[in-house]
């Protein structure tokens, strides 16, 4: 499950982001994911107002679930399948400066991460994932480590980062991933 993601246009210190744990100012994008839809081409609102997404259910039309509790109102589930989001990706400097935040909760921590999408290839569980080879994509290990690359728009990664085994099964985690040039520092929990 995915519960409010959040993206900034700057790297923020480790008080922003326990600010932002406790409260939040607001950021470039913020997916509440309180729609409480379910299924294929609904909306899900960025309440920046700048970069709404829109549901896939994938070809295999199940599971695609934004109506679960979360951990604050509800939020979205997907089948580990072929199940997203589809957002143009919000300008923040391809993250090599910029901060992204997101509530998480998974079912397993295992390898192929059953419930779980990847991204190139890999058997890590995205979280969030914009542009191939542009862009960033934030995720979870199969050790429970939480990674982020980031892109330079010829391929994967120009920075590829892994902060150590962080996260276990069925709980909620505030995750976030600040950037600044080469420099990323990871923050669970606060």
């Amino acid at each position: 499950k995915i519960d409010d993601v959040k993206i900034y246009k700057t790297a923020r210190s480790a008080e922003q982001i326990m600010l932002d744990y406790e409260t939040g100012p607001p950021p470039v994008a913020h997916w509440k994911m309180d729609e409480k839809v379910s299924g294929d081409a609904q909306t899900l609102y960025d309440t920046s107002g700048t970069n709404n997404g829109t549901t896939v259910d994938g070809a295999n039309n199940n599971g695609m679930n934004c109506a679960r509790p979360g951990k604050y109102g509800s939020a979205c589930e997907f089948d580990g399948v072929d199940d997203y989001v589809n957002v143009t990706a919000p300008t923040a400097d391809n993250l090599t400066n910029g901060t992204i935040t997101a509530w998480a909760k998974f079912d397993t921590i295992n390898a192929g991460h059953s419930g779980c999408n990847s991204h190139n290839g890999s058997t890590d569980c995205q979280l969030i994932t914009f542009a191939d080879n542009f862009g960033y994509a934030l995720s979870v290990t199969d050790d429970g480590s939480v990674n982020l690359d980031l892109g330079s728009g010829s391929g994967w990664p120009v920075i590829d980062t892994t902060q150590a085994s962080l996260i276990t099964a069925n709980i909620w985690y505030h995750i976030a991933v600040s950037a600044e040039g080469t420099t990323v520092k990871y923050y669970v929990n606060g």
